[in-house]
C-alpha cells in the first residue's frame, strides 16, 4: 500500500511540473523562432563586413563559418572561421561581433584574432587531440600572409608537411557539425 502511495505522489508531481512548463511556455514569443529564421541572412552579411573571412573561404573552400551564442539576447557573440589543412593544421580566425537580428546582420566590434594549431597526434577511440605548436596572429600577419600565398613562413611559422593519423576524422567531426555557409559565390 505505501508503495502504491508513493507512486500516486510521484504521478501527481509530474504532471504539475508538466503543467508548469505548459504554462510557461504558452507565454513565450516567437522571437527565438524569428532570429534562427534570419540565420542565413546575418551569416551572409560576413561578405561586407569580415572580408578576411571571404579570403578565407577563397583560399580554404571547406572552412566553415558560424557565430557562437546565436540567438542570445545576451551579447556576448563571437564570429568564428575554422579551417583545417595541410593534414595536421586548424586555423581560427574571430571576430567579437554585435549581433541585429531584427536588420538581419552584424557588426564587428574587434579587429579579427587568429589562432593557428598544429595537432601532434589524434587518439580517436577517447577522441583527444594533442597539439604540438600554436601561433596566435592579427590582422596585419594575415595581410603578410596574404601578400606571400599562404607562405606560413612569411608570418614565423614552419609548416611541416607530414600528416597526422586520424586528421580527416578531426576535421570532419568538427567541420560536418555546423551547417554550411559560402560566402563566396
Amino acid at each position: 500500500m505505501e508503495i502504491e502511495s508513493k507512486i500516486q505522489e510521484m504521478t501527481f508531481l509530474c504532471k504539475v511540473i508538466l503543467f508548469a512548463i505548459l504554462f510557461v511556455c504558452s507565454g513565450c514569443d516567437d522571437s527565438l523562432t524569428k532570429k534562427w529564421e534570419k540565420y542565413d541572412q546575418i551569416h551572409l552579411s560576413a561578405r561586407e563586413s569580415l572580408p578576411f573571412a571571404v579570403l578565407l573561404e577563397e583560399q580554404f573552400p571547406e572552412c566553415i563559418h558560424f557565430i557562437d551564442q546565436y540567438g542570445s539576447s545576451n551579447g556576448g557573440n563571437t564570429w568564428h572561421t575554422i579551417v583545417f589543412f595541410g593534414g595536421r593544421y586548424k586555423l581560427r580566425m574571430t571576430y567579437e561581433v554585435t549581433v541585429d537580428y531584427s536588420k538581419g546582420n552584424f557588426v564587428p566590434i574587434s579587429g579579427p584574432e587568429f589562432h593557428l594549431h598544429e595537432v601532434s597526434s589524434i587518439d580517436i577511440a577517447s577522441r583527444r587531440t594533442s597539439f604540438s605548436d600554436q601561433k596566435d596572429f592579427g590582422a596585419e600577419a594575415f595581410e603578410q600572409l596574404c601578400a606571400n600565398q599562404w607562405d606560413f613562413a612569411a608570418i614565423g611559422f614552419t609548416i611541416n608537411p607530414k600528416e597526422v593519423d586520424g586528421f580527416d576524422w578531426l576535421s570532419s567531426r568538427e567541420l560536418g557539425r555546423r551547417k554550411k555557409i559560402r560566402l563566396t559565390k
